[in-house]
């Protein structure tokens, strides 16, 4: 029997952390990084704390896409 580990759920936590992330006065920032190669739609959390102390988070969702050749 052949185990296809390509449809194991990628459990990690934290996909992006970083100190400092610049924000325009609304509060909106652009932010990168590198998920899973499934295709499929998943749920995000960012969670932040302002200069002032002020903690904040929010849920979104993204999509990934089949990779194309």
């Amino acid at each position: 029997m052949q185990f296809c580990y390509y449809y194991l759920p990628d459990f990690r936590n934290v996909l992006y952390w970083s100190p400092n992330v610049n924000v325009n006065d609304k509060g909106e920032g652009k932010l990168s990084f590198y998920t899973s190669d499934v295709a499929g739609t998943y749920i995000g959390t960012v969670n932040g704390v302002s200069k002032n102390g002020t903690f904040g988070n929010a849920t979104f969702t993204f999509k990934v896409n089949e990779k194309s050749n």
